[in-house]
């Protein structure tokens, strides 16, 4: 979770966000990062509820264990 209240991350990243009310709000994606650098991004993420399992599912075929070393 972090706070982009001025667009810069989603803007360099170019994240699909959309607009409610003139407020624009970033759409729900997981990124998996690894030394400061995006290694997977899932999005859609629908539906919601599933993500945390595909994710828990991607990092154990992908050798990361719980601190996110190779195992």
């Amino acid at each position: 979770m972090l706070s982009d209240s001025a667009l810069a991350f989603t803007g360099a990243l170019r994240l699909p966000v959309f607009e409610v009310e003139g407020m624009i709000l970033i759409k729900r994606v997981t990124m998996i990062l690894n030394t400061g650098k995006i290694i997977k991004m899932f999005y859609p993420v629908f539906p919601p509820d599933q993500n945390a399992r595909e994710v828990a599912e991607w990092l154990l075929l992908n050798g990361k264990g719980a601190t996110g070393k190779r195992s």
